[in-house]
C-alpha cells in the first residue's frame, strides 16, 4: 500500500524492487497487488500494471474518504497475506484499524524518512506498537523519530539495478553526449545534475546561490524533477544570470541516466532517509555533493571524490563544488567505467532481504 505513485523516492524503489523480483522469478505477479489510496499520484501504475502486478486506485483522492474505504477494504483481506505499507497515513490507518480487533495478516511498515508530516507523525507515535515489524531503509531511519515505538524493528538497505545501468552506459557513449550537448555542454564544460522534485525542502535554491559565487560560465547545472518552486526557482535564475548555465528538465523517465552523464550529483536537500538518486550515484560512481542529512553519509562512505556539506549552507556548497571539479577527471574518460564495480547497493541483494523477510512474517503469523 502507498499513497500515490508519483516520482518519489518511495514509490521509484518499490517499482524497481517490483520490477527485478519478477523478471528474476523472486516473486509471481499474481501475488502482489498494489492499492494505491492516492491516485492523483499515478505516475508508476501503468508502469506496474505492464509488470502483471494489479493495481487498485483509491475511489477518491480525499484523504479521509480514501482513509475509510482503506478501512473498510482491509477487513476483507484474508490471512495468508502481508501488507507492506510504504506510506505512513496509509499505515496509521491500517495500525488503527488492528488496534480496534486484531487483523489476521501481518502489518510490515517499511519507513523511508527521518521526518514525517505532523498529524502522521502523532498517529504514529499512538499507533506503531501495532504494526509487526517496521522496515527502516537506513541506519539513520531507524534510529529517528519516525521509527519509535515499533516492537520490532530491522534495517534493510535498498538497492538498485547495477547490470541495467551498466548495460545502458556500454551501449550509450554517443548518448551521453548527445545529452549533454543538448544543454550546451561539451568540451571542458562541466555538468552538475540534481535529481529531486521542486520542493522548498530539497534545497535547489541554495545550488543555483552556489553557481553564482563559483562565477565559472563553463560550469552547467541539470535539475531533473517538477514542482511547486518551480516558479520562484526561475525567478532566482533571471535574477542571478544565470539562465544560459541552468537548465530545469522536468520529469525524465529513468532520471538516472541524467546522473550518468553528469560530473558531479549535487544533493543539497534538508532532510532525508535513504535517497534513491544517491544511491543511483553511488553504484554508478559518480562524485557527489550533499547535505549531510539522514543517511546520506551512509551511502557516499568510500565513494571516491565526494563531499558532505552542512544543508541549506550555499557557500559550503560552492566550495565542496570547486573542490571536486578541481580533482576529478574529464567526463569522456570516466563515462565508460561507470557501474563496472560490484556494490552492497545492488538490487539483488536488497530484494532477497526484502522478501526474505515478509515471509518470515508470513510463516510467523501461521505458526
Amino acid at each position: 500500500m502507498v499513497r500515490g505513485l508519483g516520482l518519489g523516492g518511495a514509490e521509484t524503489l518499490l517499482y524497481q524492487r517490483l520490477k527485478y523480483s519478477i523478471e528474476t522469478g523472486l516473486i509471481d505477479p499474481a501475488d502482489t497487488t498494489v492499492i494505491n489510496t492516492y491516485p492523483h499520484g499515478n505516475y508508476f501504475a501503468k508502469k506496474i500494471s505492464d509488470l502483471g502486478v494489479s493495481v487498485q486506485n483509491s475511489a477518491s483522492n480525499n484523504r479521509v474518504l480514501s482513509s475509510l474505504n482503506l478501512w473498510r477494504s482491509i477487513q476483507h483481506m484474508d490471512a495468508d497475506r502481508v501488507v507492506v505499507v510504504h506510506s505512513p497515513f496509509p499505515a496509521a490507518v491500517i495500525k488503527a484499524r488492528t488496534a480496534v480487533k486484531r487483523l489476521p495478516f501481518p502489518i510490515v511498515e517499511v519507513s523511508h524518512n527521518t521526518q514525517n508530516a505532523r498529524l502522521p507523525h502523532m498517529l504514529g507515535r499512538v499507533f506503531n506498537r501495532y504494526a509487526d515489524l517496521c522496515i527502516a531503509v537506513s541506519e539513520d531511519v531507524a534510529a529517528g523519530r519516525t521509527t519509535r515505538g515499533f516492537r520490532r524493528k530491522s534495517v534493510i538497505l535498498a538497492g538498485v539495478d547495477r547490470s541495467s545501468m551498466r548495460r545502458w552506459v556500454e551501449d550509450s557513449s554517443s548518448a551521453a553526449e548527445l545529452m549533454r550537448a543538448s544543454l550546451g555542454v561539451s568540451g571542458d564544460a562541466r555538468l552538475i545534475v540534481a535529481v529531486g522534485s521542486l520542493t522548498e525542502g530539497k534545497g535547489h535554491r541554495h545550488l543555483l546561490s552556489a553557481l553564482a559565487e563559483l562565477g565559472e560560465p563553463r560550469v552547467h547545472i541539470a535539475i531533473v524533477g517538477m514542482g511547486d518552486q518551480r516558479s520562484a526557482l526561475e525567478q532566482q535564475i533571471r535574477s542571478l544570470g544565470l539562465r544560459d548555465q541552468v537548465h530545469l528538465l522536468g520529469r525524465q523517465d529513468d532520471a538516472w541516466r541524467w546522473t550518468a552523464v553528469a560530473d558531479v550529483l549535487a544533493h543539497p536537500s534538508y532532510h532525508e532517509g535513504l535517497p534513491v538518486t544517491l544511491i543511483e550515484a553511488r553504484v554508478l560512481g559518480v562524485p557527489v555533493v550533499a547535505s549531510d542529512v539522514g543517511g546520506v553519509e551512509q551511502v557516499l562512505d568510500g565513494l571516491a571524490y565526494s563531499r558532505l556539506v552542512r544543508p541549506r549552507n550555499s557557500s559550503e556548497l560552492a566550495d565542496a563544488v570547486r573542490d571536486v571539479l578541481s580533482i576529478i577527471g574529464p567526463f569522456a574518460k570516466s563515462f565508460p567505467q561507470r557501474a563496472t564495480e560490484g556494490s552492497p547497493w545492488d538490487m539483488s541483494r536488497y530484494a532477497r532481504e526484502f522478501y526474505e523477510a515478509l515471509e518470515l512474517e508470513r510463516m510467523d503469523r501461521i505458526e
